[in-house]
């Protein structure tokens, strides 16, 4: 291999790093102020929630991850129970041996 050759393998290589370095570093400010955004939204509408995922994060790994895993838990359950009502709702206006496709809409 050529002197030339190698002198031109190490200055792309070196110029493709340093692009490749400033991109990932625009890209991560970027997506890092969208996520800071994003938890500043969410902690505005519900500021509990903000004050339990900052207690998450000076607690072990462990106990994060279970007290994660619990949050999620009473999310399902919450969202079950709001689904079975809506479904019992709809099934008390069903007449008995009716097809609930037919039923008219109250006003």
């Amino acid at each position: 291999m050529s002197e030339k050759s190698k002198d031109n393998f190490w200055g792309g290589f070196l110029l493709g790093a340093i692009v490749g370095g400033t991109t990932a570093a625009v890209v991560t400010a970027i997506l890092s102020k969208n996520q800071n955004d994003a938890e500043a939204d969410l902690e505005a509408e519900n500021p509990m929630d903000g004050i339990a995922e900052r207690n998450l994060h000076n607690q072990p790994e462990g106990d994060r991850i279970r007290q994660n895993l619990e949050q999620k838990i009473v999310q399902l359950n919450q969202a079950i129970d709001a689904v079975s009502q809506e479904m019992q709702g709809s099934s008390q206006n069903v007449p008995k041996g009716g097809n609930p496709t037919t039923l008219k809409q109250e006003s």
